[in-house]
């Protein structure tokens, strides 16, 4: 998932979020683990946000790739809680999820309630040219 929402508008590190999010889909191809992609800026099609559904290969790649390849950071935002509503609701859940992008008590609050599903959430903190990875703890914490 992609959280691009500070206060309602979009985070001032969009790109290298969506830079480290290329690289990690990269990485997820090479090593054959599948995957989708939520991102919250309000979409034209079926549904309110932009979502690629789970798969892996090359026809998965060109179309995650063309995905990052469109959005910008002139596209207006969806709300980060209601996409994920709708995204646990109506969506085939993976067992992991990675959070790239803002991170706030709100999106903690959502966190605490994906893990009572047994889904391992974890944060990706992309800056300055370095990604790390971070489980989150039981609660929704940052570990």
């Amino acid at each position: 998932t992609l959280n691009i929402v500070n206060n309602h508008s979009v985070i001032t590190d969009f790109e290298e979020q969506i830079e480290y999010l290329t690289f990690v889909i990269y990485y997820l191809e090479k090593i054959k683990i599948p995957y989708s992609i939520s991102i919250n800026f309000r979409s034209q099609g079926s549904l309110p946000f932009y979502y690629l559904p789970k798969g892996l290969g090359k026809t998965q790649l060109q179309t995650a790739l063309k995905l990052l390849a469109v959005v910008d950071q002139l596209f207006l935002p969806y709300s980060f809680e209601k996409m994920m509503g709708y995204y646990l609701k109506h969506l085939n859940t993976q067992p992991y999820i990675l959070h790239f992008g803002n991170y706030t008590t709100d999106v903690e609050k959502i966190y605490y309630q994906i893990q009572k599903t047994n889904v391992q959430c974890m944060y990706v903190h992309a800056k300055n040219g370095e990604g790390t990875v971070h489980p989150i703890k039981k609660g929704g914490k940052l570990a």
